[in-house]
């Protein structure tokens, strides 16, 4: 085997989760809502584990659970610190005035 077949066999895994973590880095970009984020920061686990020679088992639990805990425990407080408070403009400005 040449080098690269070596360093291919040798890190495919970890290469996938990587690849996988930046289309979703890129998707999050190109949107304006928080969408794919926790599950790129779950990818990023998933190489770790990976890299730790966890099987793909391992690595796909490793990265449904840190998706998940991070969607559960920042989404809250992303969605409040994001949250532009939206200012009523033209007609929207007298609906409901009263006078």
């Amino acid at each position: 085997m040449n080098d690269i077949q070596v360093f291919l066999a040798t890190y495919a895994q970890p290469l996938i989760w990587l690849v996988i973590a930046l289309v979703l880095l890129i998707l999050e970009a190109a949107t304006v809502q928080m969408v794919s984020i926790w599950f790129c920061v779950g990818a990023v686990a998933a190489v770790i584990a990976a890299i730790l020679g966890g099987s793909v088992a391992v690595q796909i639990i490793v990265f449904v659970a840190v998706s998940g805990l991070t969607l559960a425990f920042t989404r809250k407080f992303v969605k409040k610190v994001l949250h532009v408070k939206k200012t009523p403009t033209n007609a929207d400005s007298v609906i409901g005035a009263v006078g």
